[in-house]
């Protein structure tokens, strides 16, 4: 499936919803499977927060940032 990738490194890739439910709607996902979030280890606390850190600064990239977003774990 095609993408248009916003963000990614070794670690995460960020790219625009296929099916976007909001003006600005980006998936933020390891590169690493994870079936579900119960599958995450103690050692992935810093995945988790580099996620939640990437979500804020591509807010702040795309000017949505001091309007307001939401962010959402599935």
């Amino acid at each position: 499936v095609p993408a248009t990738i916003v963000d990614e490194d070794e670690t995460l890739v960020a790219f625009e919803d296929i099916s976007p439910r909001a003006p600005t709607h980006i998936l933020i996902m390891p590169r690493r499977h994870v079936a579900t979030i119960n599958d995450l280890a103690p050692s992935d606390k810093a995945l988790v927060g580099e996620m939640i850190w990437r979500s804020a600064a591509i807010a702040k990239e795309r000017g949505i940032a001091d309007s307001g977003y939401r962010t959402v774990f599935n």
